[in-house]
């Protein structure tokens, strides 16, 4: 743990993604983002870790999801209140969240915590402050996607952009493993989807981009998300 923070304090994670965000426009992958928004009751209160320019949190926001957002990134929490978010800024990484304890009944992350030096230790912030019973919902990109076991079949294991293996990934994850970390901090997995995310074209050959067998395999994605997806949703209760 010293070394990662020694590691992090090296790295000026707020000015890194202050000039990435100003770069950065609001363009997301529209079904990851409604995997989500989906599985959140209108009226719930809801805790976003890493919330970037609160594209995810103005879509929960329109269902009445009462969202506060948790940023490092000067320039995107300005975009997230320009959104008419409630935002606080704060360094996600190796402190402790300026929530208190058991605050939230709901908690999001969309693909963040792999862009942070000590992931587990925000999921443990994340169990402190959600209540017994609440929800947290976690995309991650999947590095056990059936085209990275090719390629490590074939002795390759490129970084490709946009993918679970994009240069801005520090930890990199499979369904497996988000499973163990949720349980080992005294989280109950109880529901897995995922979203195959077609739009990275380097993940899939053209013969699965051609509109009609595209659609079929993003339907079909969701039945096998560890192998099939390129976003892992994973739906965990704390438990203790």
């Amino acid at each position: 743990m010293y070394r990662i923070l020694q590691i992090a304090l090296m790295v000026d994670l707020t000015a890194y993604y202050d000039d990435y965000w100003a770069g950065k426009d609001d363009a997301f992958d529209a079904s990851r983002l409604k995997l989500m928004t989906r599985r959140i009751p209108e009226g719930s209160r809801l805790l976003e870790v890493g919330c970037g320019p609160g594209i995810l949190g103005k879509l929960l926001e329109e269902r009445k999801v009462r969202v506060t957002g948790l940023d490092h990134s000067h320039v995107a929490l300005v975009r997230a209140r320009d959104k008419g978010l409630a935002c606080v800024r704060c360094a996600l990484d190796g402190r402790p969240l300026p929530i208190r304890d058991e605050a939230f009944q709901w908690a999001a992350s969309n693909s963040s915590l792999e862009h942070l030096f000590d992931p587990g230790a925000v999921l443990k912030e994340i169990h402190r402050v959600l209540r017994p019973g609440g929800v947290f919902l976690w995309m991650v990109p999947n590095v056990g996607h059936w085209r990275f076991r090719l390629w490590l079949l074939a002795g390759r294991f490129p970084m490709v952009e946009n993918s679970p293996t994009d240069l801005l990934h520090i930890r990199m994850y499979t369904l497996s493993e988000v499973k163990r970390n949720l349980s080992d901090l005294g989280f109950r997995v109880r529901y897995v989807t995922g979203s195959a995310g077609t739009w990275v074209p380097v993940l899939y050959p053209s013969v699965l981009r051609v509109p009609g067998i595209r659609h079929l395999y993003e339907r079909a994605a969701p039945w096998w998300p560890s192998m099939l997806c390129r976003y892992l949703l994973v739906e965990a209760e704390r438990i203790d």
